[in-house]
């Protein structure tokens, strides 16, 4: 499970990478496992998911299952 300093790390490399967004998978399915995390975690996971969703397409299923997840969470103030 990825830590808060990693999921932003990841978020930098993808947010860096503009036009090559998609090439950097390994930077993505890290936030994935974000909602595996504690709350903060599972907070930053989803806010970043879906900001890089569209340049994914063969993580779809991960990342709306990862989402939904995020949904059905115990902790009230993941799932908002």
């Amino acid at each position: 499970m990825p830590t808060v300093e990693e999921l932003y790390r990841n978020y930098g490399i993808l947010a860096d990478a503009t036009e090559q967004v998609g090439q950097h998978k390994d930077a993505y399915q890290v936030i994935l496992d974000g909602v595996k995390g504690g709350t903060k975690e599972k907070r930053l996971a989803a806010q970043f998911i879906p900001k890089f969703f569209k340049h994914f397409p063969e993580l779809a299923d991960s990342a709306i299952n990862a989402q939904l997840d995020l949904c059905e969470d115990e902790d009230v103030s993941v799932s908002l």
